[in-house]
């Protein structure tokens, strides 16, 4: 027996639900719209701080910032005083690409911040 569920997530970042809703609603961008209109579309709160890393990060992992430990897209460290720029490496929870990954699910993931260096998964 063949499972043909599918899940596709598309996050447009710093764009309004309400500006995409009112685009729509005058005839704007019509193949968007009709892709939103034939499946699911959401309104998101995001974290704080609303920074794409961190939200992204969240979105990904399902934790906060203090559980996943990306805070911004520029971190600094103490003694000696440096910037430090947050990777992959740096995220201490488990995307949801891993978890479908290790529960041999096939995944695609293109273009998410603070996913360097990229993981191997499934997919």
């Amino acid at each position: 027996m063949s499972n043909n569920n599918r899940t596709f997530v598309l996050g447009i970042d710093g764009v309004p639900h309400s500006f995409l809703m009112e685009r729509f609603s005058k005839g704007e961008m019509p193949a968007f719209a009709k892709l939103c209109r034939e499946n699911t579309v959401q309104r998101m709160n995001s974290v704080y701080p609303t920074v794409s890393s961190v939200a992204w990060t969240t979105f990904a992992t399902g934790k906060n910032p203090a559980e996943h430990n990306i805070f911004g897209f520029v971190d600094r460290t103490p003694n000696p005083f440096q910037i430090k720029i947050p990777t992959d490496s740096d995220r201490k929870a488990k995307a949801i690409w891993r978890e479908l990954s290790e529960q041999g699910k096939s995944v695609i993931v293109i273009n998410v911040p603070i996913t360097y260096p990229p993981e191997e998964v499934n997919g």
